[in-house]
């Protein structure tokens, strides 16, 4: 399974990693892979205000929607 870790930009061409962001992430990645929770639900105990755009941000970077990641997840684990 893909990790969700974002390097952020910052001046001098560096990347600069927003901890807060990696547990949203990590905690939304391992919600979804783990429960049946409603993708809403997962949203808001990782921390994330806007349902809406983090669907579509999961899928920028890792290729799936939520609902794709959550079935190859819960095929691997079976």
């Amino acid at each position: 399974m893909p990790q969700l870790i974002w390097p952020t930009p910052v001046p001098g061409g560096r990347r600069r990693i927003d901890w807060r962001a990696v547990r949203a992430w990590t905690s939304f990645e391992q919600l979804l892979a783990e429960t049946d929770l409603p993708l809403i639900e997962v949203a808001e105990r990782s921390g994330f205000k806007y349902q809406e755009y983090l669907g579509a941000t999961f899928k920028a970077h890792i290729g799936q929607t939520p609902a794709q990641y959550r079935r190859e997840a819960s095929l691997n684990h079976s």
